[in-house]
């Protein structure tokens, strides 16, 4: 970093001027390269629906994995679905469901079959459930 000097301003240094240390080219191979986002052929996106632990709230698991989880799968076309059970923490289950692409997901929440799962919710849980959109970097 340079002094910036002038009135007012000694001691003040800008931040373009930092001395980087170089980049280690050994240290650089062993941790895979993420192309940039327009190298890439297309974003996976992964919806996520999870369950917090609420006070007084039930959640039927056997129900929610046997039916609601494969409604889902079986409406929106997936190949499946990775279900968790939560044992400590904040969420009682989650459940994450992948998508070929912003638009794939934007599909199946458009699916005449979507009113059913959002509506199939009252038949395994008194818990308003979070939803997280999140794009799968690796």
């Amino acid at each position: 970093m340079t002094d910036t000097g002038g009135p007012g301003r000694a001691g003040i240094r800008r931040r373009d001027d930092a001395v980087r240390p170089p980049v280690v080219p050994a240290a650089r191979a062993a941790y895979p390269q993420v192309p940039p986002r327009d190298e890439r052929a297309h974003a996976m996106i992964r919806l996520s629906v999870l369950y917090p632990s609420t006070e007084g709230a039930t959640f039927d698991h056997e129900y929610y994995r046997t039916s609601h989880v494969p409604l889902a799968v079986t409406t929106w076309g997936l190949d499946g679905a990775a279900i968790d059970k939560g044992l400590d923490g904040p969420y009682v289950a989650a459940v994450h469901f992948t998508f070929e692409s912003p638009e794939a997901l934007a599909t199946a929440m458009s699916n005449p079959g979507t009113g059913d799962v959002m509506a199939d919710v009252a038949n395994y849980t008194t818990i308003v459930p979070v939803l997280q959109t999140s794009e799968i970097v690796e």
